[in-house]
């Protein structure tokens, strides 16, 4: 599983439910005609989620965040949509 495979909604509840040891906080969100934003901190840099309505998802930088940080983001994503998910009653 990857970011494309999930809707804006399921990011946004991944990025939801993290705790704060994934030191992970959203900040607002924005709608535009092409995309739909989540502007974020991680470790107190920020960092958008931009969810084209064409293109799909993209973890980007805004500042001083790296891509090793950029990744591990997207990781993070992945791993708590996939654990609510199996974490649903039945």
């Amino acid at each position: 599983m990857n970011l494309y495979d999930l809707t804006y909604q399921e990011i946004l509840k991944a990025l939801s439910k993290m705790d704060a040891t994934h030191e992970i906080v959203i900040e607002r969100e924005a709608f535009i005609p092409e995309a739909d934003l989540i502007f974020c901190r991680f470790k107190g840099e920020r960092f958008n989620l931009k969810y084209d309505l064409n293109y799909g998802p993209k973890v980007e930088a805004v500042g001083k965040i790296n891509r090793s940080d950029l990744e591990t983001i997207e990781r993070l994503i992945i791993q708590h949509h996939h654990f609510s998910n199996n974490n649903k009653i039945k």
